[in-house]
Parts: structure tokens; sequence; C-alpha cells
């Protein structure tokens, strides 16, 4: 019953303090996205075909002539949210105030990051399946008309990095130490990364960036993590000697030593 307990709460706090970083940082896309750089759409062009000899227009083509294909590339794109909740039931589950704690770091980390980058690297993208709402609203953005932030409906305005890539990488990792979990997320996940060109309408080039920022957050929160934990312990170590009073631990600390006191009757 305690356990349950633990899952449920863990599980509703880790949703909570997701919606509440995004809350927080969603803006930062709006922010980063007004910062008056020049679109490198043309840029991107060329790198996709100097360094991959990718062209969009052919590959978008031939996507739409297998429908099959295409119905399967849509259904992986717009399972993030369904994957979060997997991965979060998986990490409550598994390890109770703690698991969840580590993607939540790294969504936080790696959307800060895309933002700094987008600040220089702003970019359209192509049209694709998911419409030209969200190159309205960048267009807004930079032309100065946009006004009010409407939380209800907050649009992925960023094109480089891709950040479906950095979060499909990142839900992968969460489960590493699930086999079962890998089995169905490393494939789904490879479906969504493919997806982001024809569905998303991103450069190829958007993709190991993407990729790149996702590596970068795992570090960062990997060292974040253990310094405060280090921090943690010597608090507590602290705390732990004061509470000790006239007992001496000895260096090792393993176990009290009578303190010797002068006068003492022996």
């Amino acid at each position: 019953m305690e356990r349950s307990t633990a899952v449920v709460a863990d599980l509703l706090l880790s949703f909570f303090q997701l919606i509440v970083a995004l809350k927080v940082l969603a803006p930062l896309t709006y922010l980063a996205a007004a910062s008056g750089y020049p679109l490198i759409d043309g840029t991107l062009t060329k790198l996709d075909a100097i360094l991959f000899g990718f062209e969009w227009n052919v590959e978008a083509d031939w996507v739409a002539n297998h429908p099959a294909l295409d119905r399967l590339l849509q259904q992986a794109y717009f399972s993030l949210y369904y994957q979060a909740a997997f991965v979060f039931l998986i990490g409550s589950v598994s390890r109770p105030g703690d698991r969840n704690g580590e993607i939540i770091w790294q969504f936080c980390i790696s959307l800060v990051l895309t933002c700094a980058v987008f600040v220089f690297t702003p970019a359209l993208g192509h049209v694709a399946h998911i419409g030209t709402g969200w190159m309205k609203t960048l267009m807004m953005i930079r032309n100065g008309e946009w006004a009010a932030l409407d939380f209800s409906h907050i649009e992925g305005i960023i094109s480089f990095p891709s950040f479906h890539t950095t979060l499909a990488i990142l839900l992968v990792y969460a489960v590493r130490r699930h086999r079962w979990a890998l089995a169905i997320l490393v494939p789904l996940n490879m479906l969504l990364i493919v997806a982001t060109l024809s569905v998303g309408g991103h450069y190829l080039v958007d993709l190991p960036a993407g990729a790149a920022v996702a590596v970068i957050s795992i570090a960062a929160t990997r060292l974040l993590r253990q310094g405060l934990a280090t921090g943690y312990d010597s608090s507590a170590c602290g705390s732990l000697e004061k509470s000790r009073g006239g007992i001496d631990w000895g260096a090792s600390g393993r176990g009290p030593r009578p303190l010797t006191v002068i006068g003492a009757n022996k």
C-alpha cells in the first residue's frame, strides 16, 4: 500500500513539474524568435545538399507516394505526449522520487540550450503535414506583430535544432535500464526522427543538431545532479558532526570512541 501510494504521488508530482517547466520555459522560444537575426533557410538547404546530398522535396514526394508509411510517420511524430506518460510511469514504478527527476532536468536544460541556439539560427523550414500555423506565428514575432502569449496554444516554432529529435533521444535514454521498454521506444523514436522531415518540415541538418543538444543535456544533467548530491552529502555530514557532541567517531567515521577528558577519574 505504501509503495503504490509513493508511485502515484511521484507520478503526479512528475507531471506537475513538467507542466510548470513548460509554462516557465515555453515563452523563451518566442523571446528567442524576436532576436532579429536573419533567417538561415538558404544556408540549411545548402548544408543538406553538401553534407548529405539531400533534397527535401524529393524525400517528401517519395513519402507521399507511400500512404501507409506516411500515416505511420505521422502517428510516430505525434506520439510524444503518450511516450512521456509511458516513460514517467516506468520511472515512478522503478525508482519513485528519483528517476523522473533526471529526464525533467534534461528537458529543461535541452530546451534552454535549443532556445539559445535558435536566437542565432531562425528558420522557417518546409510546409509539411503540421501546416503553416507555426510559420505564421514566427513571422508575426519577427515582424513585431505578436503582442500576447496564449498558454493554451503555444506553437513549436524552432526548426534548427530539431527539438523533436532531442526529445526522442531523451525518451529512449530514460528507459535504458528496461530492455522491454527499449524494444518499444527505440523503433518508435527512430520513426519519429525520420518523421521530423516529411511531417515536421525540418531540414535534415536539423536532426544531428538536435541529437547534439540531447547529448549535451544528458552530460550536463549528470554533472549537475552529481554536484547537487555532493553538496547535499557535505551538508548532511556537517550537521551530523554537530549532533555528535562529545563523541569522537575517529578518522574512519565507522564507530564512536570515548573522549579522554583531562582530570577525570581513571
